[in-house]
Parts: structure tokens; sequence; C-alpha cells
């Protein structure tokens, strides 16, 4: 266990600058995990770059791919042992540059087949503010983190992110996580079949139900659809000032005339002739309510519509 331990505390010093006076003002390591336990390691670093002439970082074991940029392009790396070496480009209070590799050197498995992420920082420097993202494989599960991170998805991956804040030289921030995929991927399709199938009934169910709205909309019992058509022919008997009379009162039966006159912009003279005209019809009648006379359709007329 000791000897693991050393092992991996020797793996695991990367990217640290050497300089104890420099101290970066915001570091962010993303890390995102294959299948097979290789490590995609993306580092982004804000600091003061009239103050690190000379980023010295710590080289790690069975790094491949290694580059570095900033924004104008990229950065050479040069390196010298087990030591990495960046110039910045430019000369600024705040400088930003990105260094990426790939590792196997931060996953290993275990006899049982589970899977463990470790990684041991130990700043050389002080950081003011520290956050390692971790994306775990597709379809892998994670069984539990140390420190506890935040734990969220992403593009169907679990993620954790831990954070500190003020790391001093010679204190030691450990990031831990287990993660396993065995029958991941069915317990995933299986999870999914039951609400695909609850979506499906729904659907059926709401299709059926729009079908039957629509079938009792258009199917009127035969008594209705009876008087529908005899109202249609009563009322093309009508002149077309009548069938504005009646049509208003069929919407506001018992009305004045005034009112009337109002409502329909009919004139006085041609209103009182119409009326006249309706009542000799036996179509509407006057009945005194209060102080006024109103115009309601007659109850032989009604008859006459059902």
């Amino acid at each position: 266990m000791k000897a693991k331990a050393f092992v991996l505390l020797l793996a695991f010093l990367f990217l640290i600058p050497v300089a104890f006076s420099q101290q970066i003002e915001f570091a962010t390591v993303r890390l995102s995990i294959s299948e097979n336990g290789n490590s995609a390691v993306q580092m982004l670093l804000l600091f003061d770059s009239t103050e690190v002439e000379s980023l010295q970082l710590k080289a790690l074991e069975e790094m491949q791919n290694i580059s570095a940029y900033d924004s104008e392009g990229s950065l050479e790396v040069a390196q010298s042992g087990d030591a990495l070496e960046i110039v910045p480009r430019a000369r600024t209070k705040i400088y930003s540059l990105t260094v990426e590799f790939e590792t196997p050197a931060l996953t290993e498995r275990k006899s049982s087949g589970d899977w463990q992420f470790y990684l041991e920082f130990v700043p050389l420097h002080t950081y003011s503010e520290l956050s390692v993202e971790l994306y775990l494989p597709e379809n892998a599960m994670l069984q539990e983190t140390q420190p506890l991170g935040i734990m969220y998805a992403a593009d169907n991956r679990a993620v954790v992110e831990w954070r500190k804040q003020g790391i001093a030289p010679g204190s030691i921030a450990l990031f831990e996580a287990n993660y396993v995929f065995g029958g991941g991927i069915e317990d995933e399709d299986a999870a999914d079949e039951f609400p695909l199938m609850f979506a499906l009934a729904i659907m059926i169910v709401l299709a059926g139900a729009i079908v039957l709205i629509f079938l009792q909309a258009t199917k009127e019992p035969k008594g209705r659809r009876d008087s529908g058509e005899s109202r249609e022919k009563v009322m093309q008997l009508l002149s077309d000032n009548e069938r504005r009379i009646v049509e208003k009162l069929l919407q506001k039966d018992g009305i004045s005339q005034r009112s009337l006159q109002v409502e329909i912009a009919m004139p006085k003279a041609t209103l009182s002739r119409t009326l006249k005209a309706l009542q000799q019809k036996d179509i509407v009648e006057s009945k005194p309510v209060g102080n006024t006379n109103k115009i309601f359709l007659s109850e032989s007329f009604k008859e006459q519509l059902h």
C-alpha cells in the first residue's frame, strides 16, 4: 500500500509551477476519461505574466501529445528532465495559457473490475483558485467521490467538479472517484423502455379521444338537425330587413324598439314598417314591460323553429 501511494505521488505531480514566488490566480483542469482509462487533460491557467517570466511545469509520467497555446496561437514547450518550460508570449497583468496532453496514469482498473481515478495535487506555489472537472466515460456509473464534489450530467456523461481555494505550497489536494461500467448500457435501455411505452399509450388514448370528440361534434341528433333545417327554411322566406330583426331577437329576445334600432342600425321608419309586417305574419309580438314595450318572438314562431 505504501509502495502504491509512493508511485501515485510521483505519477500525479503534474503541471505545477516550480517557482515558489509565482502565483497562479486561477486554474481549471478538465479531464475526459475514455473507456480504456486514458485521460485527455486540458489545463487553463490565468496569471500575471509580468511576474511569471517562465512557467515551469512538473512533467507527468507517460504524458503524450503535449501542446500549449494562448489567444495568439501555439507556444513552444521545452522539456528538460521531469520539467516543462513555457515562456508567455506577452507581458501583461492578465495572461491566459492553455496546456493539453494525454496520459493513462490517472486511472487504474481494480481486480473487481471497478475503475478508480486518483489525482494528488501538491502545489509548489499558491493557487488562488483551482477547479477540477472530471468527465467519466460514456455509460460509466459513478459510485463515490472523495471529497464530495458537484455532480451533474453533460453530453450523456457523468461529470464531477471539485473546487479549491487558497492552495499553498506544502499542502496536498486529493481528488478521487470510483466508477463502473458493468451492465450500464443494458440497464439504461431497460429504464428507457417503460417511459417510451407509457408515452405511446398516452398518445393512443389522446388520439382516440380526439376522434370521439370529432364524431360527437359532427353527428348531431336527428331532432337537432331537423330544427336547423326548419329554421333555415323559415329564414329564407323572410326579407333582408325581416331576417335582420329575427336574427337579433334570436340572440336577444325581449328588447326595446329603440335598442333594436341601434343594434341593427336600421332607420326608425323602416324598423316600424318591418315590425308591423312581422306582427302580421305572427313572427314577433310587442309586450309591455314596465314603462316600455319590448319586442319578442312569438311562441308560434318559436315552435316552427323546433
